[in-house]
């Protein structure tokens, strides 16, 4: 007879009912001779419905793994337990007949799991890493953890040494970990510390855009003990910098690029490098201008023109403004050239303008000095009244006469005033009439007296020493040299009378 010392710490047991998984502990050792019977009990409530999966396995004392029984729709006995065993499905326990020497064994439990590694300073795509996991215990089964992933083998990972060594083969940088190793028996498990160390690199100020000139600070913290050594890199470039904080004053464009720290552990040999953090750097928008290809353009279905902006600064954004109005593209009207340039086909008198050109960039923006086109219009109707104003704008092609028509407005809501107001004047009064008109530029003024032109030009008309001839009705005429238009004012009456009667009469105003 033979007796087996705590036999129950070899067997697994391994349960699933509905959705739920589990590992059931055995409640004691169990000791019995060779030919007897043993029942593994367990410390499972009996559930409603029977489980959906038992399984037992057995570890010899060399850690080898056998299935006793996997039970589910049908039975799935080891050889080595035919006719041996009974599964009882309600609780999960097992019934062991006729037992021998090779059901016994003794077991330790797992404890001190370390993970080495033979290289941390590694270079992408050209570099291999072998990790290696040690642990106190008998009868040892190893699992690697990359994350929460598992670990399995590939072109690119290997697994020897029965489980224990993990080599990576050309790393890439989705091979940072952390990883863990987990190490069990039949009896414990455990599990190292992650590969990795806690790391955190933070910009001050934190914004996704910073002005050329701008001061930055850079800050790398790492969980290590003895405290970590530092050193920064730029687009993966060592920079010779060094300590936990790198400090860039009066930053410039070339400094743009992915920064990230790497932390150093002297006792561990571990490293870690961070995330890169981005910093982009612009230089403000400035130094706005627009040019025209003509600036003289004639009204007709073949005629265009082109406007070029151009600025100083990074990345800048074009937008073009007619007047207050967002020019956007259509048919007759075309942005190119990342929207800098602006060319309008089929001229008309309506793309006077004035046109502006605004530019901006992620945290400026600036606007150019208006630009005004001159349409030359040959459609235009004239008023005999004013010709000899404009003759020296004229442009005549055979029976056409062409005019400039420039961005300006007016004249609007003429107005002529008398001073001083009053129905008769006294022969020898002085009067003064006053013509305005808004526009832009301001308006020429003619002046007349009863439908006859006077030679005064002036927005003022001063009648000195009135005399009764000078009676009658008074009208201005005001005109933009620039939009060609006119406007006339309403007539205005001005009676004189004689001051001295003679055979008391009363001389009426002249008509």
């Amino acid at each position: 007879m033979c007796c087996f010392p705590s036999l129950s710490n070899i067997y697994s047991n391994i349960v699933t009912a509905g959705l739920s998984h589990g590992e059931v502990l055995l409640p004691d050792s169990l000791i019995a001779a060779v030919g007897e019977t043993v029942v593994f009990t367990t410390t499972v409530t009996p559930p409603e419905a029977p489980f959906l999966i038992v399984t037992w396995s057995f570890y010899d004392i060399h850690g080898a793994h056998s299935n006793i029984i996997t039970s589910s729709n049908e039975d799935l006995t080891g050889p080595a337990y035919t006719d041996r065993i009974t599964l009882f499905r309600a609780n999960g326990s097992l019934e062991l007949r006729n037992l021998t020497l090779s059901d016994s064994g003794k077991y330790t439990p797992v404890s001190n799991v370390v993970v080495t590694f033979s290289s941390t300073d590694l270079v992408e795509f050209s570099s291999s890493v072998r990790l290696s996991c040690s642990s106190s215990g008998s009868s040892l089964s190893f699992f690697w953890l990359n994350g929460s992933s598992e670990v399995t083998a590939s072109d690119r990972v290997q697994l020897t040494d029965g489980g224990s060594t993990l080599t990576i083969v050309s790393v890439t940088r989705y091979d940072q970990g952390p990883f863990r190793c987990r190490v069990f028996n039949p009896i414990s498990n455990g599990s190292s510390d992650p590969t990795d160390q806690k790391y955190s690199l933070t910009l001050s100020p934190s914004q996704e855009y910073y002005a050329e000139g701008s001061d930055i600070i850079l800050s790398c913290s790492a969980d290590s003990r003895p405290a970590a050594l530092y050193k920064w890199l730029l687009n993966g470039d060592l920079l010779s910098d060094t300590g936990p904080q790198l400090k860039l004053m009066n930053i410039q464009m070339n400094q743009s690029g992915n920064f990230s720290c790497r932390a150093f552990n002297s006792n561990t040999l571990i490293s870690q490098t961070s995330q890169p953090s981005v910093v982009n750097v612009l230089v403000p928008v400035s130094n706005v201008k627009v040019n025209s290809s003509t600036t003289d353009i004639l009204e007709s279905s073949s005629s265009s023109v082109r406007l070029s902006c151009s600025s100083s600064g990074s990345s800048p954004s074009f937008l073009w403004l007619n007047s207050s109005s967002e020019v956007t593209a259509s048919d007759r009207v075309q942005l190119t050239d990342g929207g800098s340039t602006l060319t309008i086909a089929n001229v008309t008198r309506y793309d006077l303008g004035p046109f502006r050109c605004h530019v901006s960039n992620h945290f400026s923006n600036s606007t150019s000095d208006p630009v005004e086109l001159l349409i030359i219009c040959e459609s235009f109707i004239c008023d005999v009244v004013f010709l000899h104003f404009i003759l020296s704008s004229m442009y005549f092609i055979g029976d056409h006469i062409f005019l400039r028509f420039p961005a300006s407005v007016g004249p609007d809501n003429i107005n002529l005033t008398i001073s001083p107001s009053q129905e008769y004047y006294d022969e020898g009064s002085d009067v003064t009439l006053t013509c305005s008109a808004p526009s832009r530029p301001p308006v020429m003024i003619l002046w007349f007296l009863n439908g006859d032109q006077l030679s005064d030009t002036e927005p003022e008309l001063r009648l000195v020493n009135i005399q009764m001839s000078q009676s009658g009705n008074y009208s201005c005429l005001a005109f933009n040299n620039r939009t060609m238009r006119n406007q006339t004012s309403q007539p205005s009456a001005v009676s004189v009378l004689k001051c001295k009667l003679g055979r008391n009469d009363l001389l009426q105003p002249r008509a």
